[in-house]
């Protein structure tokens, strides 16, 4: 039921900013678990990209501050560049945002005078004529959970905006960099179906990769980050985590796929809720130590590069 109603409300949404990802055509009914809004769209590309671009800049602003306070020279004037690209990059963001939440207003407002109409319809007919009053109450549920859907969106964009401002880093993945991550364990796909924890990887660099197989974005991101690691196999190592609504489909696909490294089950959406998965691909690199050293939300172009980058620099930290 959850599914069918993100699925119609992901249809009024690609009629305007946001495209609908298309889903396994053997797609019916709801999974288990909270169903994830962004599973089910593409985020305008302009708003991931101004923040994860925030997210560098603002890495590049705590660097440069403790430069500072140790006393390095051009420091302070390196800190003032990166804080005036920032402010412009929030210009942009928020304006896109704006743009983004304008539109949704707009339709919650027609939505909520539909649900006003219905109701008063629902009231009228009582139990006089149920048949009639139970299709009116489908209808009432399917416009709520559209409303929600927007809210949620809503949300998500403010608690991104208040991160890039440096106003707030807590429940947005960006807050978890430089600390150790929530530890999870949960079970594989197929015939050969195993459990695996995070902590089985300790001392390697893992790519932890949130993704789903309705959402071909998240799975370019996949396969990019795997093409990275896999030059260094003994060394490094990527985990996917499903979180498909549709385990039944995205079971089939996985195997059939062949992937060849863990893919996990988080259909419950259990362990992306430890890791503030708001927005799709959601990736976090960590170090051999097992720390959170970077973490790339959305499909940027730039992406691959720069964990090629990371990985590289992680590896001769750890002189190997």
């Amino acid at each position: 039921m959850k599914l069918a109603k993100l699925m119609l409300a992901a249809l009024v949404i690609g009629s305007f900013a946001c495209q609908v990802q298309a889903a396994p055509k053997d797609r019916k009914g709801a999974g288990e678990g909270d169903s994830n809004p962004f599973l089910e769209i593409d985020v305008p590309s302009q708003i991931l990209s101004a923040i994860d671009k925030a997210a560098g800049l603002n890495r590049k602003i705590d660097y440069w501050d403790e430069k500072s306070m140790d006393g390095l020279k051009n420091a302070d004037k390196k800190v003032k560049g990166f804080l005036e690209k920032r402010k412009k990059l929030l210009e942009k963001l928020e304006k896109a945002i704006e743009n983004s939440n304008k539109q949704y207003r707009s339709i919650c407002k027609k939505l909520e005078k539909n649900l006003d109409k219905l109701d008063r319809k629902y009231e009228r007919l009582g139990e006089k004529d149920e048949r009639k009053s139970e299709k009116i109450k489908v209808q009432m549920e399917a416009i709520e959970a559209k409303l929600d859907f927007y809210g949620d969106i809503e949300e998500a964009y403010e608690m991104f905006t208040n991160y890039c401002k440096k106003e707030a880093t807590e429940k947005t993945p960006y807050g978890l960099e430089g600390m150790a991550p929530p530890g999870f364990a949960a079970d594989t796909y197929g015939k050969d179906a195993k459990a695996v924890s995070l902590s089985d990887y300790q001392g390697k660099i893992v790519a932890i990769v949130f993704f789903a197989a309705a959402h071909r974005k998240s799975l370019a991101a996949l396969d990019n980050v795997y093409s990275v690691l896999s030059m260094y196999k003994k060394k490094a190592v990527v985990i996917g985590v499903n979180m498909d609504d549709d385990q039944k489909a995205a079971a089939k696909f996985i195997v059939r796929k062949r992937y060849r490294f863990p893919v996990v089950n988080d259909a419950s959406h259990a362990i992306a809720d430890k890791y503030y998965v708001q927005f799709l691909p959601q990736v976090l690199l960590l170090d051999p130590q097992g720390d959170v050293r970077k973490v790339y939300v959305g499909c940027s172009p730039k992406m691959k590069t720069e964990i090629r980058k990371t990985t590289i620099k992680l590896l001769k930290e750890a002189g190997r």
